[in-house]
């Protein structure tokens, strides 16, 4: 079984249900996810009682540039010592 990141849509199917205080197990049916899922994302993007999609998303984009590599580029050492071979040549 391979893992779908939740949508934006999704995000805000569960601010809703959870202004209506549905039960987590009856949003994850709702939305044919685990309950898991939805506890996971709920206890990461509750703030003072209340789920917000729109703070979830921009959470979740911050969330997925922080877990990629840097790649080489990102090595200021590595990029000082190819411009200098770069420039003896």
């Amino acid at each position: 079984m391979s893992y779908h990141h939740l949508s934006t849509a999704e995000r805000g199917k569960i601010a809703s249900m959870h202004r209506h205080r549905c039960s987590i197990r009856k949003i994850a049916r709702t939305l044919r996810r685990p309950a898991s899922t939805i506890s996971r994302k709920k206890k990461r993007n509750v703030e003072k009682g209340r789920y917000k999609s729109a703070k979830a998303n921009k959470k979740y984009a911050e969330r997925r540039l922080r877990c990629r590599p840097a790649g080489k580029l990102g090595k200021s050492k590595l990029i000082s010592y190819i411009s200098e071979k770069l420039a003896s040549t």
